[in-house]
């Protein structure tokens, strides 16, 4: 049983408590996109990152604008968009949409190997359900990219740090 549980907390990346909880996020995400990167076989066998892109539609009904800046933030990183999906704007809990259940679907399918997303508020402005999400993407282990990370463009403070990510 000890060996077991030395492997499990090898296995699982400690975080330090942050002070601002948005960095506390950020640092979760950034872990877990990370420990998705060391599953990953040699570059040379490696295929292609494959992302689905959700956006939540404007004001005026449309999303266009936030998919092509998604598909040029995949395609920056040598990734490959597989699916794009919408929601239109509505319920904060992200379990209420169905374009957010169908992106869920797809990466827990094995369709995609992560999710691309504008900022951390189109997923949920709440911190708890952010931190659920992130969890549980992270469990599969899965991606999670923002073009925005947490703190920019968003309704936390711009003040918060940023984590320099190499995906």
């Amino acid at each position: 049983m000890d060996l077991g549980n030395q492997r499990q907390r090898e296995w699982q990346p400690t975080l330090r408590t942050a002070s601002n909880r948005g960095l506390y996020l950020q640092r979760l995400r950034v872990s877990n996109n990370r420990e998705w990167q060391s599953t990953l076989p040699n570059p040379e066998n490696r295929r292609q990152t494959r992302y689905v892109t959700y956006a939540v539609n404007c004001k005026n009904g449309s999303a266009d604008e936030d998919l092509s800046t998604l598909r040029k933030c995949v395609e920056d990183v040598k990734g490959a968009v597989g699916y794009y999906v919408t929601d239109s704007y509505g319920a904060n809990d992200p379990n209420d949409r169905p374009g957010w259940l169908e992106a869920c679907r797809l990466l827990q399918l094995g369709f995609v190997d992560g999710i691309a997303v504008m900022n951390r508020d189109v997923i949920s402005p709440s911190d708890n359900q952010y931190e659920a999400v992130v969890q549980w993407i992270g469990g599969r282990p899965a991606l999670l990219m923002l073009v925005w990370p947490e703190g920019i463009g968003s309704r936390m403070s711009p003040v918060t740090p940023r984590i320099r990510e190499r995906l």
